[in-house]
């Protein structure tokens, strides 16, 4: 028996060794009504989940303006009732991303938030 358990503890360690290490999460409840005026800032590696209930979604925007046209958006996420996405701050996000919601008019009731992510 005591030879099982030091196998088991051996194969623990050995899976606790091949979990790669993260960044920090931040959550970040997705809705209209929230005030994301002042954005986030966000260490290389974090990652900030947009989750939502309702229909939402989210896209990645040029600026922090709301686009004029639906088209002008790169969807990331479809539109669901209920969901999550989550974006990483690496090298290739470095500085401001922008994000809005582009169902209906949620980017101009405030659903819209800048990520500023550091190298």
């Amino acid at each position: 028996m005591a030879r099982l358990y030091r196998a088991l503890a051996a194969l623990a360690v050995l899976a606790a060794a091949a979990v790669p290490v993260q960044g920090a999460q931040t959550d970040l409840s997705w809705s209209v009504g929230q005030d994301y005026s002042k954005g986030l800032q966000v260490a290389g590696g974090d990652a900030v989940v947009f989750s939502w209930t309702g229909l939402h979604s989210v896209a990645k925007v040029p600026s922090s303006e709301c686009p004029s046209s639906p088209g002008a958006a790169q969807t990331l996420v479809e539109p669901a009732p209920g969901g999550y996405w989550t974006f990483t701050c690496d090298g290739t996000t470095a500085g401001e991303n922008h994000f809005i919601c582009p169902v209906g008019s949620h980017c101009q009731a405030g659903q819209r938030i800048t990520i500023t992510c550091s190298a």
